[in-house]
């Protein structure tokens, strides 16, 4: 009797421990499938809301543009502590480049670490557990002169990749954003490691159209 408990204690410990080895690539397999349905959920939407003519991407381009000019340049240093603490959202902010409500702005692909991802409002630890978010205070990404995009995503989850390999990228890589009805290639010209107050990386440059993936 003794002998049958014991076998069963091992086979037990046995199975906890294949879970434990098992999960990070099964929760990431997850993910993954469950990211690709949001998008492909999303390109459904908007294919509908095309065929029915509403969608006015004119205005919809505008009103992201009128909203990056209207951004106080310094507001930046503080975002992160806007994003965690804020309580009352900004209804333009949401309203922008959300045409099927749902909260996505677009996709960001990376062709070097084989990522596409959904890009919501905000960086909420919601938002981040799957997907990427847009950091409020920094330019929405739609390009443009004087613009500067942070999109924001986890590294190192167990059960997501997100951002993890984005150490992998090199200079002169390419990552792709699609937005309302166009698509906008970046060119990686800079890698930098900082403190997580040090927010100097993220300003907007005069004349330059920057997207930064942090």
């Amino acid at each position: 009797m003794k002998k049958k408990y014991s076998n069963i204690i091992i086979v037990a410990v046995f199975i906890i421990g294949l879970s434990l080895l098992l999960y990070p690539t099964i929760a990431n397999k997850w993910n993954t499938y469950r990211q690709s349905k949001l998008i492909s959920n999303y390109d459904a939407k908007v294919e509908e809301l095309k065929k029915a003519g509403k969608i006015d991407y004119e205005k919809e381009w505008k009103n992201a543009r009128d909203y990056n000019s209207a951004l106080v340049p310094m507001i930046l240093p503080d975002s992160f502590a806007i994003a965690d603490a804020k309580e009352e959202k900004d209804r333009f902010y949401e309203s922008c480049l959300n045409i099927t409500g749902d909260g996505i702005m677009g996709m960001v692909e990376i062709p070097k670490i084989d990522v596409e991802l959904p890009i919501y409002h905000y960086t909420t630890e919601e938002v981040l557990k799957n997907a990427a978010g847009h950091l409020e205070g920094s330019s929405l990404p739609v390009g443009g002169k004087s613009t500067h995009s942070v999109i924001s995503a986890h590294r190192g989850l167990p059960s997501a990749i997100l951002f993890t390999d984005l150490d992998k990228m090199k200079k002169g890589d390419h990552f792709m954003i699609y937005v309302l009805d166009d698509i906008l290639c970046y060119e990686v010209d800079r890698i930098s490691i900082v403190k997580p107050e040090d927010t100097s990386d993220l300003n907007v440059e005069k004349g330059k159209d920057l997207m930064t993936l942090l």
